[in-house]
């Protein structure tokens, strides 16, 4: 690995206010401990929006504009703006807060493990929302060490790297950060967490609505603009659930004909839970600690119905996309 002679940190930026006030504060506080980081600022409000909080860093970063649509090419506009120097890239998004040795700890991560990619899953604060600590117990895997994915919300690569996979996808309305790793690794890179890279994610949904609806954008970034669908083990097991519910309700329905009410009473919740339990069982088996099962096991069912529902919703929306394609060919000819 050569030596890191500049250390870019690109964050994409729309809305936040508060929020964006004191993630921007860490991180310039981040920059300012380490003299080969510097700031990027991505924004990427529409036109007409101007968000002050932004602009009161113009003396501490670089600011630009990206119109892109979805923020893998947001993310790309910021990188594309670096300086070719630029050795290694921090990507930290603006509802994440850093520690003020961020930025050395990220050096240090590199030069210690020679990884492609560094950097920490995301953590709710303290005081978040039930959604909020339940995912991080069931989603999150503590300690350094080698990982097949990392947030794009706390991640840093190597340029050279980033520039051979072709950067984030920018067709992908989510779920980029999830693909950019994975071709990493087909790349014959590595990962990396450290845990002294941990940032907290301030702008988590603090309700259950806002929390399906998180979701269901992530459900729909499992298709690509091209229609292309990427089967990840998230996708399959919310297909999988999808199926056992709907077989299950199918089923149970027989049963209440038939007037036996306790089979399909409990035919219903095998269907419902049958999933997001063994989910449970095996996240307990694989981080090798307890994790309480009642939050856990409902915020898995939320979790298959939104991104379910959001899956459904793009695939819908790119068929009535091509069908007004077909009919406008039609017409022209």
């Amino acid at each position: 690995m050569g030596s890191i002679d500049s250390l870019v940190v690109v964050v994409p930026v729309r809305g936040k206010g508060q929020i964006l006030t004191e993630s921007l504060s860490s991180l310039s506080a981040a920059v300012r401990q380490c003299s080969q980081a510097s700031l990027l600022l991505v924004d990427n409000n529409e036109p007409h929006h101007l968000e002050p909080a932004l602009y009161r860093f113009a003396d501490e970063a670089r600011i630009l504009r990206s119109t892109a649509s979805a923020v893998g090419g947001v993310r790309n506009d910021g990188v594309r703006a670096c300086s070719s120097r630029a050795t290694h890239l921090v990507f930290v998004d603006c509802d994440c807060v850093v520690h003020p040795s961020f930025c050395v700890d990220v050096m240090n991560a590199f030069e210690a493990s020679h990884a492609s990619i560094v950097g920490c899953r995301v953590i709710s604060p303290a005081d978040g929302h039930w959604t909020e600590r339940a995912s991080d117990a069931l989603h999150r895997s503590a300690g350094d060490g080698p990982r097949n994915f990392l947030n794009s919300g706390c991640l840093a690569v190597r340029a050279d790297v980033f520039a051979e996979v072709g950067g984030f996808s920018e067709s992908l309305p989510a779920n980029e950060d999830y693909d950019f790793c994975a071709r990493v690794r087909a790349h014959g890179g590595t990962i990396w967490q450290f845990e002294s890279l941990q940032a907290v994610h301030l702008g988590n949904p603090k309700s259950i609505s806002g929390f399906m609806k998180r979701l269901s954008w992530h459900g729909r970034g499992a298709v690509g603009a091209d229609g292309r669908i990427d089967f990840s083990s998230m996708l399959i097991a919310t297909l999988l659930n999808f199926g056992v519910v709907v077989a299950g309700f199918t089923q149970a329905i027989r049963f209440a004909l038939l007037g036996q009410w306790m089979l399909a009473v409990l035919t219903v919740l095998g269907s419902l839970f049958g999933i997001p339990l063994a989910f449970w069982c095996l996240r307990v088996m694989q981080f090798r600690r307890f994790i309480n099962p009642f939050p856990s096991v409902a915020l898995m069912q939320l979790t298959f119905v939104a991104r379910q529902f959001g899956f459904l919703m793009r695939l819908i929306e790119l068929h009535r996309a091509n069908r007004i394609v077909k009919d406008l060919g039609k017409r022209a000819v």
